[in-house]
């Protein structure tokens, strides 16, 4: 029968080995999704990714590849070229694949680009009051170095919970009420701000709230 392989080739790393990884299906009138991230393990500039389609697709049928990043799609023909692409350290450039008959692949198309975050979002801790731990969710439009700071009434600097690059997505950090010597804090009403700043450029933004330890 008819299947479609999605594999990864890097020539320049090793000429002995064609493929550093690959998934074969076979073709059906099923939606086929292939989820990849690219990760470097040091800073690259300029990369460029090729992709090319070998053999035919049935009848209806068409293969588009994501870029979670940029927000665009592009119909994967005979070949594509990807150019000026920045890699970061240990942090994943993300792309989806996806093959199959063309009205679920558009409509899933769609619903991947509406589940990209639009905007940098610091929500409300919770639970909030809180005793023993909390939960603090953000959510990033863009990679980006983020920083995320706990400050109490007056002002002074009683933690930092996070201090990493991290790509757009939604992540959960807690926080047990310890200050930066890991003493239990009184209760109160603190601040957590978030500090974010575009690994691509663009203006840096901070947001903050507030939460009230009970002890």
């Amino acid at each position: 029968g008819d299947f479609l392989s999605v594999s990864v080739r890097n020539h320049e790393l090793n000429h002995k080995i064609k493929d550093y990884a690959a998934d074969i299906r076979y073709i059906d009138d099923n939606l086929e999704a292939w989820s990849i991230h690219l990760l470097a393990g040091q800073d690259m500039s300029d990369v460029e990714l090729n992709f090319a389609l070998e053999g035919e697709l049935l009848p209806g049928h068409v293969n588009i590849l994501l870029d979670i990043q940029r927000r665009n799609w592009f119909e994967l023909k005979e070949y594509l070229s990807l150019e000026d692409i920045s890699l970061y350290a240990d942090m994943a450039k993300k792309y989806e694949i996806l093959s199959g008959p063309q009205n679920l692949v558009y409509e899933q198309v769609n619903e991947l680009i509406s589940a990209i975050p639009e905007r940098n979002v610091l929500s409300a801790n919770y639970p909030n009051p809180f005793n023993a731990s909390t939960q603090i969710e953000f959510t990033l439009r863009d990679p980006a170095r983020v920083q995320l700071d706990i400050f109490d009434m007056r002002g002074r600097h009683v933690r930092t919970l996070l201090q990493d690059s991290r790509t757009l997505g939604t992540y959960k950090v807690s926080w047990s009420g310890l200050n930066k010597e890991y003493q239990a804090l009184g209760s109160g009403i603190y601040f957590y701000r978030i500090s974010i700043n575009p690994l691509h450029g663009g203006p840096s933004s901070q947001i903050t709230r507030k939460m009230v330890l009970v002890q």
